[in-house]
Formats: structure tokens, C-alpha cells, sequence
């Protein structure tokens, strides 16, 4: 069995379909892409060993199940590493946790499976914010959070599996597919304001429409405007709804209007085109 140390400055490595009995370590800005979850897996090459550590800043790793961590490791285990994404990943049946961050901080967590593990994503001493990920048929908790971490994009958030036991009062909002309790995450003071009814798989939204609902309404100017001034994380397929101009960015514009005789009739102010990594263009 092989523990890969990856330490090139940047690599896009693709792995086909098989199952692996692997380590892996990661030192050094990387992108990781699977062939997807259900294709790829990974599992720990021996008794003690995280499926997967990084160390680094800037690290990807999308599209791989990760399973079989033992002796209180992880499936994905992140420490002393900052603005990394993981996503569209499956991390069960490992002990102790699917997914756990450790002085790591600015992370995205999005689209993940966290399921069968003792417990699903740890978050200590960092300041992250991931959502629409599952957390599913954990053993004792579905979440630990030591700090304050956004639980959600401020939009919307997470699938609970036992969400229904904690809070059997709970409604749908609008009709929205979000619940109207927030999730309280063991351990802190951060919660999940924004839990989903459903499982999340992945949508492709339509020009335009923000919050997934269907339809373009006044809330999708709301998440457009908050995007535009960086306020809102905005992933790829958010992005690609939210640019309706075609134009690689959200570019919120309004008028303002001048008395008859003036200088100008009307002056188009544009607010700063923010791309999906958050930074203006």
C-alpha cells in the first residue's frame, strides 16, 4: 500500500474508476478531481491514518468517496490549511469523523455526503461555511462546532437526518424547500439558519433564479445585490445563474435620475463585478 505525498506546486490529477487503499497526504497547493463519488474510492492504507490530510493552503479535492478511517481519524482531515474547496465528495463509514477542520479557516464545504460515520464534519478552531451538504445516519452527532462557523450562505444551508427528531414542530418556509427552526450545532453557539427540507443533489438554476425556487421574484434581486458587493459566497453554478448578461460575473447596475435639464438625464451607477471565486474583476 502506497501513502502518496504530494508535493508539486500545482497538479490536476483525474483518477479513474477503482477502489484505493491509499493515504493521502497533501503539502502543497493541489487540485484532487475524482471521477465522481460513486466511481472513486479511497480508503486508508493503515489502522491510525486520516483517508486524506492537508496541510496546505489552496488545496482541491472534489469527487471522491473516502472511507475507512480508524483509531479517531477522519475521511478528510484539514489542519493549519486555509481557502481550500471540498466538495462533491462522499466520506462514510469512517471513525471518528467524515470531514474535520483544525485551525483551518475560509474553507468551502459544499455539496458533500457525510454519512454512517461516528460523526459527520468537526469544525475547531476555524472559520468556515458549509452548506448544502448531507449529513446522513451519523452515530452520535451530525456536527461538532468549537467555534462560531456559518453554517449556511446565508441563504441556504444543510440536510439534517435527524432534524424531524429535534425539532417535530418545524415548517417549510414559503414553500422554499427550508425549514423554519435553525439547526443548532452541538458543542458552540453556530447553527444552520437555513436547514433543508430535502437531501441536496444539485441543481441547475435558470438565469436568474437564485434561491431555487422556480421562479424569478424580488428575492433573487436580494441574493443578485449581495453577490454583486461580495457579500454572499458564490459557487460556480450560482454564479453562471446570477451573470444573466452572459458576461463571466454578477453586475448589478441601478439609475439614478436627474431633474429634467440637467447635466444628464439618467446615470447608470454599476456596482463591482464579482467572479465566483469572490474577488472583482
Amino acid at each position: 500500500m502506497r501513502r502518496w505525498m504530494l508535493r508539486a506546486r500545482v497538479i490536476r490529477l483525474r483518477c479513474g474508476a477503482g477502489r484505493m487503499p491509499e493515504t493521502v497526504a497533501v503539502n502543497k497547493q493541489l487540485t484532487l478531481i475524482g471521477e465522481g463519488a460513486d466511481v472513486v474510492t479511497v480508503w486508508a492504507a493503515s489502522a491510525g491514518d486520516h483517508v486524506c490530510r492537508v496541510t496546505a493552503d489552496y488545496v482541491n479535492i472534489r469527487g471522491f468517496t473516502v472511507t475507512g478511517a480508524t483509531h479517531y481519524q477522519s475521511g478528510i482531515y484539514l489542519i493549519d490549511a486555509d481557502q481550500c474547496n471540498i466538495s462533491d465528495n462522499t466520506a462514510s463509514d469512517n471513525h471518528y469523523y467524515g470531514i474535520s477542520l483544525l485551525y483551518s479557516s475560509y474553507n468551502t464545504l459544499t455539496s458533500n455526503t457525510v454519512s454512517n460515520n461516528d460523526y459527520s464534519i468537526l469544525l475547531a478552531s476555524s472559520n468556515n461555511t458549509p452548506y448544502h451538504n448531507n449529513h446522513t445516519n451519523n452515530t452520535y452527532d451530525n456536527a461538532y462546532d468549537y467555534d462560531i462557523n456559518q453554517w449556511d450562505s446565508g441563504f441556504v444551508g444543510n440536510y439534517w437526518s435527524d432534524y424531524r427528531e429535534k425539532y417535530p414542530e418545524a415548517v417549510e418556509i414559503g414553500g422554499n424547500g427550508i425549514r423554519n427552526i435553525p439547526y443548532d450545532i452541538p458543542r458552540g453557539e453556530s447553527a444552520d439558519r437555513f436547514p433543508l427540507m430535502h437531501p441536496w443533489i444539485g441543481i441547475t438554476l435558470q438565469k436568474g433564479d437564485l434561491d431555487g425556487d422556480n421562479q424569478i421574484t424580488p428575492a433573487d434581486s436580494v441574493i443578485a445585490l449581495a453577490i454583486a458587493v461580495g457579500r454572499c459566497p458564490c459557487e460556480p453554478a450560482t454564479l453562471t445563474a446570477a451573470d444573466v448578461s452572459g458576461g463571466g460575473a454578477c453586475n448589478i447596475s441601478r439609475r439614478a435620475h436627474y431633474p429634467a435639464g440637467g447635466s444628464r438625464a439618467n446615470r447608470v451607477i454599476s456596482y463591482p463585478r464579482f467572479t465566483a471565486s469572490g474577488h472583482p474583476s
